[in-house]
């Protein structure tokens, strides 16, 4: 018995919540935004091309299934929510598609973001936007994956996020949620808690529907969760939302302690807690050194992709720098070298932070991995993702 989902109907019809008012962002494959269930709640649709380039023309479409079927999970559990979508995945150049995606949220005034997606790569720039959102009292939810115990995606394992496993319909983590462990302990710390996520039946493109299985489902049902509570408490901060979904989740057996930081997510106790204002523990225990904020990243990647090119040859990167002054002085620069009118203006800035999403000469690329006021270097692209 899917008891989450009992749940949730208590809420919209004791409580009458809908998600009315509360904006979320959902970067993914797409949205089909004529699908029945998504019709009317899709307020925006952007697609992020390579270096994060944004096709103006295009309406809603779903480059595969999966954002489709996550967004209409949004909409199944707050049924009146506006959905920001950005198609940043199923193609190359997913680190700079995400990074673009992230910065158009944070100009849409979204209260929650959705991260379905996951890579096995670290990312410092991800996470960087990802801090950057915390920072504005954004909820950001984002799934661990779907490799099994102790296997973990980014940004799922980032403390930032309000990471979210799967459950089966008895409130046991199935075999393919992930989890991280810090050191190789048994300790679990992400994900933060579980949801359903095993044979959920959502939309897909073409006035279809499909049950499918995996820890994006589970994130997507929290998503429609969050947007419910917010509508209830909208001047609630998201941490104290984030607290309540944690502090007010349903133990496991003590066999599976080792899938999940705390248990499954229960969405009327989280309401009364938040209700009630009752004191709850501590959010997570203390992450380890392994995500420790680095104060310079040069990817190590470069050095491969680097080699194999001449020194006017023009390459892509993702650059942060440590001030909006010194970024502008690196757009002065890229800006004097490129002389071809072919390769003018080779560049997206990134609004939130001073990053730029850059494709320059190699010989510009090495300079900027040697300048100390550059925070970040990372490649564009990336060696595995889900």
């Amino acid at each position: 018995m899917n008891c989450f989902k009992l749940e949730v109907d208590d809420l919209i019809q004791q409580k009458g919540l809908t998600g009315k008012g509360v904006l979320v962002g959902h970067l993914d494959t797409g949205v089909d935004a004529t699908h029945s269930a998504l019709s009317g709640r899709v307020a925006e649709f952007k697609r992020f091309g390579y270096r994060g380039i944004t096709d103006e023309t295009m309406p809603a479409w779903d480059s595969g299934w999966h954002g489709t079927h996550t967004a209409s999970l949004i909409t199944a559990v707050a049924p009146d929510v506006r959905i920001y979508s950005g198609m940043v995945i199923e193609e190359g150049h997913i680190v700079s598609r995400i990074i673009a995606g992230l910065d158009w949220l944070l100009s849409c005034k979204v209260k929650i973001v959705l991260l379905s997606l996951g890579i096995f790569t670290h990312s410092p720039v991800f996470r960087s936007l990802i801090q950057e959102m915390v920072q504005r009292d954004i909820l950001v939810i984002g799934s661990i994956g779907n490799r099994g115990a102790g296997q973990a995606s980014i940004p799922g394992v980032y403390p930032e996020v309000l990471t979210i496993g799967a459950a089966d319909g008895h409130g046991r983590v199935p075999p393919f949620s992930g989890s991280y462990h810090p050191d190789g302990t048994e300790a679990c710390q992400k994900p933060d808690i579980i949801a359903p996520g095993l044979d959920i039946l959502a939309a897909v493109p073409g006035e279809a529907w499909a049950t499918k299985s995996g820890t994006s489902m589970a994130a997507a049902q929290v998503a429609g969760l969050a947007a419910l509570l917010f509508e209830a408490f909208p001047t609630l901060p998201a941490g104290v939302l984030r607290q309540a979904l944690y502090a007010c989740s349903a133990g496991v057996d003590a066999l599976q302690a080792h899938r999940t930081n705390r248990g499954l997510a229960r969405p009327l106790a989280a309401y009364h807690w938040l209700e009630t204002g009752a004191d709850a523990p501590e959010f997570s225990p203390p992450f380890s050194s392994a995500w420790e904020l680095e104060q310079r990243f040069i990817d190590p990647r470069l050095d491969k992709q680097l080699a194999l090119v001449a020194d006017d040859d023009l390459c892509e990167v993702i650059v942060e720098l440590e001030s909006w002054e010194i970024k502008q002085q690196v757009i002065k620069m890229v800006a004097d070298s490129l002389q071809s009118p072919e390769i003018a203006g080779q560049w997206k800035e990134v609004r939130a932070r001073p990053i730029l999403i850059l494709k320059s000469p190699k010989r510009i690329i090495l300079q900027l991995i040697e300048w100390p006021a550059v925070k970040i270097v990372h490649a564009c692209d990336i060696d595995k993702w889900i």
